[in-house]
């Protein structure tokens, strides 16, 4: 049986000859479809680096990183009927859970005498109708995921800066009621509303919360936290935890090099060092550093609540705009040998469990690194970073207290090419401007993935 509407759809005889089966669907391993808000789940088009300014990104640092985050579906720009193209390879991805986010740029492109041909029936959309029709699109796309075996998040429509008519505001307005009520009715259709918790609801257009976007139309990483926390709660009945942190000491390369960073629990709570404007102890293997002219740190340990290591302390008085870095670094031979703990073909995660103390103004981002290169200079470079941030002068970031887990996505290292081929994991703490913030790294590690044969 097929499920389409018009000439769309997806049929599970079509998902068969994609090989996907719709009865393995696995809701921790996540894909995602819609306009530029989801395109922002990564920073970059190889989508080797997430981005701070994603409400799904936030929403699993705040779980525990529960869900993989794979290959997304976000064109800025798109409506819904736009999108629909893109679903066949979302639901080829094998992923269990759809994320789903559009329907404000249907409503930006219409108004009194100005229309849209659907991309897919070849209708003409009015003012009048467009509610209606996104409420179609969303619906099919939900439908046929769910055909798929797949469950759907979709997120009710929140607008923007760029509807102020009353025409689009109704239209808006109409848009939202169609899509809690079609999530009243179906299985398998989670929606979140980020209405509430990111938009001014005593406005009389969509606008968002001050200082909760960067243009009034897309969150910044601020905005894109407290979205992310709502949709944390939902989303934790949806996911099943799973294991992403290191659960002892046992996790040492020597046994059979799992886990490859030296002290990754801060057990030996001194011996490393304490680098430009840092004070205090640096664990072993470490080195702890601010930016030049970023202001200072001071360093203390404290043992983590679960018993497992210790956490990294750093009191932080930002000078200015600047970052405070942990980092260790695995550096290789002149003869081109890669550090002992590594291996070319070696598929490789960073992991971090950070805790924000304090509730800081001015704080930018926390970016967990993965950066390294065949060779010391010239090199192939290989890495990937979680919660990266632009630095425009409304990125604000989180301003609130939190504990968050940080995994990069896998970066294989490559085949040395010269001298000193290297790796460096950075936990990086930026500021757009002066302020303090207390922050603990309560582990920091690196993880070398199990590959098929």
């Amino acid at each position: 049986m097929g499920y389409a509407s018009g000439s769309i759809g997806v049929g599970l005889s079509r998902l068969a000859r994609l090989n996907v089966s719709p009865d393995r669907r696995l809701t921790k391993q996540l894909t995602a479809l819609g306009d530029s808000r989801v395109a922002i789940i990564y920073l970059d088009f190889g989508r080797r680096n997430r981005c701070a300014r994603s409400p799904i990104n936030w929403a699993n640092a705040l779980l525990g990183h529960n869900m993989t985050i794979g290959d997304t579906f976000g064109v800025s720009g798109d409506r819904t009927d736009q999108m629909l193209a893109r679903l066949p390879a979302a639901i080829a991805t094998g992923a269990g859970l759809l994320y789903v986010q559009g329907g404000i740029n249907n409503i930006g492109q219409v108004a009194t005498g100005f229309t849209y041909n659907h991309a897919v029936t070849g209708e003409t959309v009015t003012i009048d109708t467009v509610a209606a029709v996104t409420m179609r699109d969303l619906r099919l796309i939900a439908d046929t995921a769910c055909a798929a075996g797949m469950t759907v998040v979709l997120e009710n429509e929140v607008g923007g800066s760029s509807l102020t008519s009353g025409e689009k505001i109704a239209a808006l307005v109409q848009l939202r009621h169609l899509i809690a009520d079609y999530a009243e009715r179906t299985p398998g259709i989670h929606v979140h509303d980020a209405y509430p918790v990111v938009m001014q609801a005593g406005a009389t257009t969509p606008t968002f919360r001050s200082g909760y976007s960067y243009d009034g139309i897309h969150m910044n990483a601020r905005g894109a936290y407290w979205h992310g926390k709502s949709l944390a709660a939902l989303l934790a009945r949806i996911v099943p935890p799973r294991p992403v942190l290191s659960s002892g000491v046992i996790d040492t390369p020597a046994n059979g090099r799992r886990q490859i960073l030296t002290n990754h629990l801060f057990t030996t709570t001194t011996g490393g060092t304490a680098g430009n404007g840092v004070t205090g102890d640096a664990p072993l293997g470490w080195t702890a550093a601010m930016s030049n002219g970023g202001g200072s740190a001071s360093l203390s340990n404290v043992a983590n609540p679960d018993g497992i290591g210790n956490g990294v302390q750093a009191a932080i008085s930002f000078g200015g705009a600047g970052n405070f870095r942990l980092e260790q670094t695995l550096p290789g031979t002149v003869g081109g040998q890669y550090h002992a703990n590594l291996r070319p073909g070696d598929e490789l995660e960073g992991f971090a469990l950070v805790e924000l103390v304090t509730a800081p103004a001015s704080l930018q981002s926390i970016t967990l690194e993965l950066a390294g290169a065949s060779m010391g200079s010239n090199g192939t470079a290989f890495g990937s970073q979680d919660m990266s941030n632009p630095n425009g002068a409304n990125d604000q970031g989180i301003n609130d207290p939190a504990l968050m887990t940080l995994r990069t996505r896998p970066a294989i290292v490559p085949a040395s090419s010269g001298p000193y081929p290297y790796l460096i994991a950075t936990l990086r703490v930026s500021a757009l401007a002066a302020g303090n913030a207390t922050v603990i790294v309560r582990q920091m590690g690196l993880r070398r993935r199990v590959t098929a044969a």
